[in-house]
């Protein structure tokens, strides 16, 4: 199973906004699904040992998160050229 947050930049009445949900797919599944709201991983679904892991983009100037990054890069272009 994987899911990725993505985003519609073409929302809102101008097109000019950006609403994020999830892209989910699982094995076994004839399709992605696209979903907003929690992405919840519930206990009883998965056996043990199972692994889960989160990768969050890194800047490609100074390789920071987004949260951490200050060297300037244009996140709102980036997450256009990605997503549009």
């Amino acid at each position: 199973m994987w899911a990725e947050l993505q985003v519609d930049v073409y929302d809102g009445p101008n097109c000019d906004q950006h609403r994020k949900y999830w892209n989910a797919y699982t094995d076994g599944d004839m399709q992605d699904d696209n979903f907003e709201g929690d992405l919840v991983l519930s206990l009883k679904n998965y056996p043990h040992g199972t692994k889960v892991t989160i990768s969050i983009p890194e800047c490609p100037k100074c390789y920071e998160t987004t949260d951490t990054c200050n060297c300037g890069f244009d996140w709102k272009n980036w997450v256009e050229e990605q997503y549009s």
